[in-house]
């Protein structure tokens, strides 16, 4: 996939924000047992996030806009549901 505005994460998951032509796609990964990973969801622009965010960008203290994104946005099409790691 084209266009990763956003990539954020650790040793034990993480999440990638791929800005489209009507939306976000975020995509997860984890490594942590009992989570899904391999989710994979549309997020349509909205007022808070519209096309062309910084996604790296202060949302308040100590979050970035593009996990602000990841955690406040409500999920639109389902691409990909993923597996629950073993």
């Amino acid at each position: 996939m084209n266009n990763v505005r956003f990539v954020s994460g650790g040793e034990w998951s993480g999440i990638a924000i791929h800005e489209m032509k009507n939306g976000w796609v975020v995509e997860t990964w984890s490594r942590i047992s009992g989570q899904m990973t391999g989710v994979k969801y549309t997020v349509p622009f909205n007022r808070s996030f519209p096309s062309g965010t910084d996604l790296y960008e202060e949302w308040n203290e100590g979050t970035t806009k593009g996990v602000a994104l990841y955690e406040r946005s409500s999920p639109g099409r389902i691409l990909r549901k993923g597996i629950r790691v073993r």
